[in-house]
């Protein structure tokens, strides 16, 4: 983003979106701390004493999936995303606006197609009662979690399309904290 627009992390989320974001950090600062600690024992085990931890690559690889997933929806929710802007200051604001209608919206189509496919594979998972193949773990709960992160990240990206961004209170704009809040329909 350019200096002249508000940041998309200032907006004021509805508290039940601040919630699952408080949620996702958690999982995925946990999910980190514990492949580093995993890949330090594997590392010093396999290296040091010819025994290397078993399951650690797998573990890995299952974790990387779920911290993937939840770092788009922690992106999203604080708009840390990547931004490509070279050509923002040839184009008028409303041409730039435009173009991150656009975006929102693609990004949005995309993720929820990536949200349908992990739900449908996740069904097959379940079917065939799919485990990992070292550790056991159930992976259609795992691609469940995947693709509740990308329905809730096109979910962010549709609600930036209609909330502006950062309107001030009493502004008559109608504020994301209230959006999709039953109580203020």
């Amino acid at each position: 983003m350019n200096g002249s627009e508000p940041s998309v992390a200032r907006r004021s989320w509805p508290r039940w979106l601040q919630q699952a974001d408080a949620a996702a950090s958690i999982v995925t600062a946990l999910l980190l701390a514990s492949l580093m600690l995993i890949t330090v024992i594997d590392v010093v085990g396999r290296y040091a004493m010819n025994r290397p931890l078993s399951g650690a690559a797998e573990w890995i690889e299952l974790s990387m999936g779920v911290m993937i997933f939840g770092g788009f929806f922690q992106a999203g929710v604080s708009g840390e995303h990547v931004r490509i802007d070279l050509l923002d200051k040839a184009w008028s604001r409303t041409a730039r606006r435009v173009v991150d209608a656009i975006a929102r919206i693609v990004s949005a189509v995309v993720l929820l197609g990536v949200a349908w496919r992990l739900l449908v594979k996740a069904q097959e998972m379940s079917g065939y009662a799919d485990v990992s193949s070292y550790l056991g773990v159930p992976l259609a709960p795992l691609a469940c979690v995947m693709a509740a992160a990308s329905a809730l990240t096109a979910l962010v990206y549709l609600l930036e399309l209609l909330v502006p961004v950062a309107a001030p209170r009493g502004s008559g704009m109608p504020q994301p904290d209230k959006m999709l809040d039953p109580r203020h329909t």
